[in-house]
């Protein structure tokens, strides 16, 4: 429930005021975990992550630039400068006038939803400022605030009343909605009026994909369709939280245990949906979205592959999903070696992710990054992080291996081996027997053909 520190009104049930820092249970104020590059070294009010988010999503600031923006707002309140809108303030002055404009209207319609308030910029450390209501502005607001919003700028869907744009990608954008059919608010994603053949498709195996799952780390499909102008739509479970990548945006990372926790829940959710007879096949913290209690939920079935589908999406020889977390068969287009077991390792490059702070490999441009992938081994991750337990890591390593039968056969005994691991056990005692995987991989394996 919302509550009030100083007069500032809370929102979004974050552990501290962001009015003064000071937290829920009264302790100090103290830095925010997680969250890269809109982490440390500042804690931000709910709605300044939001428009960082924005930002970064729009491409109008990469990661560099969003924690340079955070640095510049660190320096500037211990100097005791008043930084207007904190963060946003910031962000208002480093985009160019145009990018400003498109800001200002995710601004307004946050306000709206969060009371009104503009982000409040929080007092220097020590200085403990009290506004003159509950819904006064602690510092002014930033700078593109008072400029009037475009009221022409979001699309209309019969049955859904838009409220505001969640983000934008190649194929549409998501938005979120209140639907006539359902109470609450979903996310609406809406393929845009440029889409192609192919993208259409794909769209249409997401919402046939997602629509047959009913799992609690899935997000739910609520209904699927088209507009009045023929563009596709998907309503969906709007989640109330952020990304895995949004946390892990930078170089950030988790700690070990909680990020086995949230890939074996994962790996629950995945070892549904291939029972189910649905492959995701593209895997990555982008596609992992945590709710406010910090489980993960499963989205973007969008690269699915269905084992009821008389029609592959991809040619022979076409790659297939996101270079970054791809699997060497993936990146090789070798159909005849795509399974369950390519979601493992989409899977373990995330957990990959988590533990590490890093990629798998420097990218190098897209040519090199698949050759990569294909002929090197990735550094160990107590290379790079040498908090990961051992037993851990040998998990990850396993999920990773270049030959798909090296691999767990799918992600149930993954999840075995990382809740043996949680447990104290022996992961290494894990896993299926190959009868079991040659059953599963011919399942997924026939229908490439």
């Amino acid at each position: 429930m919302p509550w009030s520190h100083c007069g500032v009104p809370f929102i979004l049930d974050h552990e501290s005021c962001p009015g003064c820092g000071q937290r829920r249970d009264g302790s100090a104020p103290s830095l925010a975990p997680g969250g890269g590059a809109l982490a440390a070294p500042v804690e931000l009010s709910p709605l300044e992550i939001a428009m960082g988010r924005a930002a970064l999503q729009r491409g109008y600031l990469s990661e560099a630039k969003l924690r340079e923006a955070r640095r510049t707002l660190a320096k500037e309140r211990e100097a005791g400068k008043k930084t207007p809108g904190g963060l946003v303030g910031v962000i208002a002055r480093m985009v160019a006038p145009d990018q400003r404009k498109d800001l200002q209207q995710v601004y307004r319609s946050l306000q709206q939803e969060q009371g009104g308030a503009p982000a409040p910029a929080r007092p220097p450390t020590g200085q403990h400022r009290r506004p003159a209501s509950a819904t006064a502005t602690v510092g002014a607001a930033p700078s593109f605030a008072s400029e009037a919003p475009d009221p022409g700028g979001l699309p209309t869907v019969a049955g859904f009343t838009i409220v505001r744009e969640l983000g934008k990608g190649g194929m549409g954008a998501v938005y979120a909605a209140k639907a006539s059919f359902m109470d609450g608010v979903v996310a609406l994603k809406l393929l845009g009026p440029k889409a192609s053949e192919l993208d259409v498709d794909r769209f249409r195996v997401e919402a046939k994909a997602s629509t047959r799952l009913r799992h609690p780390h899935i997000v739910q499909i609520y209904k699927h369709g088209q507009s009045e102008d023929g563009r596709h739509f998907i309503a969906m479970e709007l989640v109330d939280g952020m990304s895995l990548e949004d946390r892990l945006i930078g170089d950030a990372k988790l700690a070990p245990r909680h990020a086995a926790e949230l890939a074996a829940k994962v790996a629950d959710a995945l070892a549904y949906a291939h029972a189910q007879g649905v492959l995701h096949r593209d895997l990555k913290p982008h596609n992992v979205l945590l709710d406010k209690a910090g489980e993960p939920k499963l989205t973007d079935f969008g690269l699915a592959k269905l084992e009821d589908r008389t029609r592959s999406l991809t040619a022979s020889g076409t790659v297939l999903g996101t270079p970054a977390y791809m699997s060497p068969e993936l990146a090789k287009a070798d159909k005849s070696k795509i399974g369950p077991a390519t979601d493992v390792y989409g899977l373990g490059a995330t957990l990959y992710r988590a533990l590490t702070g890093s990629l798998l490999f420097d990218s190098g441009g897209m040519a090199g990054l698949l050759i990569k992938i294909v002929t090197q081994e990735p550094r160990a991750p107590r290379e790079l992080a040498p908090e990961v337990p051992e037993a851990l890591e040998k998990i990850v390593l396993r999920c990773l291996a270049k030959d798909p039968e090296q691999r767990y056969p799918g992600p149930a005994q993954l999840a075995e081996a990382l809740r043996a691991f949680l447990a104290g056990g022996d992961p290494e005692g894990s896993g299926a027997s190959e009868s079991k995987r040659g059953f599963f991989g011919r399942l997924f394996r026939s229908k490439q053909e």
